[in-house]
Formats: structure tokens, C-alpha cells, sequence
């Protein structure tokens, strides 16, 4: 039996619980400094829309904005799509 396939089932001890049921959790968004930007991302409200075009005219001239970056922008610049794999190999247990 491997040392993971005997932890299956059993309680795990955590080392950050306190902190986190009493409120004293550590996360990226607690982060704050000088000169930080901020992203927003905005979706389509609807599942598997074709979003035909984005007219980001507003959002360029709100005070203290850097950049509107579209998908478009992403194709311009020669990004790729992030390959999504959740099966990269065989399972790491035994199942069955």
C-alpha cells in the first residue's frame, strides 16, 4: 500500500484552521500596496454566448485606468488558449 493510498479515509491534521475560523486567514486580496493595479475580468451573463464584439469605449476613460484588454487584443499579441488537461496521466491510487 502506498503512503498516500493509507491516508484515504482518514482525518488530516491542518495547520491553518485557527487561523482561518477565527478570522485571521492570510489571502492574496488581503495584499495592498503602493501604486498596486487591479484586474476585472467581465463574462458574458450567459453560458456558451458568441460575444460578436465589446465596445470598451467607457471603460478607457475611468479615472485611474490603465489598460482594456479584449479577447481580440489577446488574439493580436498571439496568445494561445490555456490547455485545460484535468487527465495529465494515470491516477496516482488504485482504484477499485
Amino acid at each position: 500500500m502506498t503512503k498516500r493510498a493509507a491516508l484515504i479515509g482518514k482525518p488530516v491534521v491542518r495547520k491553518e484552521d485557527a487561523e482561518l475560523i477565527t478570522g485571521q486567514g492570510r489571502f492574496s486580496d488581503d495584499v495592498n500596496l503602493p501604486g498596486q493595479a487591479y484586474a476585472v475580468m467581465v463574462r458574458s451573463p450567459h453560458a456558451h454566448a458568441r460575444i460578436r464584439g465589446i465596445d470598451a469605449a467607457a471603460a478607457v476613460t475611468v479615472p485611474g485606468a490603465i489598460a482594456v484588454l479584449t479577447g481580440a487584443d489577446a488574439i493580436k499579441d498571439g496568445l494561445k488558449p490555456i490547455p485545460h488537461r484535468p487527465i495529465i496521466g494515470p491516477p496516482d491510487i488504485a482504484l477499485g
